[in-house]
């Protein structure tokens, strides 16, 4: 890693968003005027945290009442989530605004950024989900079919930026800037009509010829909202895989290039990375969802009655556990990705948090614990994959601001004073 700060040609030296094609309207969002109305003391990770700390507050308060991706919430917890997925989005597009008026663009902003990326895609994706009863008012194993498609989206994006350089969310006119505004707008039709819109049911289907997984027994508009979002959504991975394979195959059969650094090239690298994250996403789906022999997912909640399937309930708490654990691992092996490309150096997925993984599962699989309504086990998992996370990125961290001689991570700096000296132009 420190080879790679030493070197102006480097990323370091690059530090502009590879997002070739964030939908039509983000490059607007917002104003120019409004960028200009801020204080240029302000740093740009400052306003990454802000909007962060905030969909995690607006997702908070939603999940507390759904944690299940089902149940009534208060009308104002739909309302709340809408509101402050829209402030993080806008507040996201504004953190590179800002880093390039005051002159204070790095790697460390670009990590940082893309790091909390990372853990609110899980707050949004579950969001919509918890918004529209999904959990409930269809299969569960559908509902997170529809996450886990939601997560391999942005986990494939920035796969295909290791191998090509260039992050393609979606097209002209539909990216991830018009996605999260569709899952707020889903909260704040909620907020307005009400979760029973969701239930509806669609089509009926005898008990008789219903499928197993079909519970309840009809298709209804949460369950088909869910189903088109996934099909929407794969035309990006169809296109990614395309772009990805066809140029992984290019370079197998040719010398590397400039700026590949020590990246594990190639057709067969590339086909053994997307294994591995496709497998890591499953792997929380598993461990969200449950097996026959270790079930995993409460019984619907009363529909219609606010509160009924809350966290206070321990069985739906340790769902929400779960979908927090999935959630951190998630963004604790995207940022090695992320990472990894950054840097030039071959992506190693995190083989500690996913030993912790595999080893709760088989333990819950062999009947060694129980957390289908005891809370100990799945909160220990939590926190020590929140551990392993926070650690790795501490690490991460300490060594951009010492390769970068940055002293601050939340300040904007005199990058005279913060360049390390082994880059400072000396004489006159």
């Amino acid at each position: 890693m420190a080879a790679w700060f030493e070197n102006p040609g480097s990323p370091t030296a690059r530090t502009r968003s590879s997002r070739a094609a964030r939908g039509q309207f983000c490059s607007l969002l917002p104003p120019p005027a409004v960028v200009e109305l801020l204080p240029t003391w302000l740093a740009p990770n400052l306003i990454t945290l802000l909007g962060t700390v905030g969909a995690l507050a607006g997702w908070a308060a939603l999940a507390w009442h759904c944690p299940a991706l089902a149940g009534d919430a208060p009308r104002w917890a739909y309302a709340v989530n809408a509101i402050l997925s829209v402030v993080y989005l806008h507040l996201d597009c504004l953190d590179g605004k800002q880093a390039r008026r005051t002159g204070s663009s790095s790697p460390l902003g670009q990590l940082f950024d893309h790091g909390c990326d990372a853990l609110v895609l899980v707050w949004q994706v579950t969001g919509g989900l918890m918004a529209t009863g999904a959990g409930a008012a269809g299969p569960p194993a559908l509902a997170l079919a529809g996450a886990v498609v939601g997560f391999l989206v942005w986990m494939v994006s920035h796969w295909e930026e290791y191998h090509t350089g260039t992050m393609v969310y979606g097209g002209r006119w539909w990216g991830l800037t018009e996605s999260l505004y569709s899952l707020a707008a889903v909260s704040m039709v909620t907020a307005v009509v009400g979760p029973d819109l969701w239930r509806t049911p669609l089509i009926v289907v005898p008990a008789a010829l219903a499928p197993p997984l079909l519970a309840p027994p009809s298709i209804t508009l949460a369950s088909l909202a869910t189903v088109l979002a996934a099909v929407a959504a794969m035309p990006q991975i169809v296109g990614v895989l395309r772009r990805t394979l066809a140029s992984a195959s290019e370079r197998s059969s040719s010398s590397r290039r400039d700026g590949d650094g020590d990246k594990e090239l190639g057709l067969m690298a590339a086909v053994s990375q997307l294994g591995a994250l496709v497998g890591m996403v499953a792997l929380g789906a598993l461990l969200v969802h449950g097996t026959p022999r270790a079930p995993a997912w409460p019984p619907a909640p009363t529909p219609g009655v606010v509160g009924a399937g809350s966290a206070a309930d321990p069985a739906r708490a340790v769902v929400l556990l779960h979908l927090s654990t999935w959630g951190v691992h998630n963004a604790l092996q995207a940022s090695r990705l992320i990472v990894a490309h950054m840097c030039k150096v071959p992506f190693r997925p995190s083989r500690s948090g996913l030993a912790i993984l595999a080893g709760y599962l088989l333990l819950r699989e062999g009947g060694g614990i129980s957390s289908s309504s005891s809370l100990a086990a799945p909160a220990a998992l939590f926190a020590v994959l929140t551990g392993v996370y926070a650690h790795y990125i501490s690490v991460t961290i300490s060594e951009l601001r010492r390769g970068l001689g940055l002293r601050a991570v939340f300040l904007i700096e005199d990058r005279t004073r913060a360049t390390p000296p082994s880059r400072r132009r000396k004489g006159g």
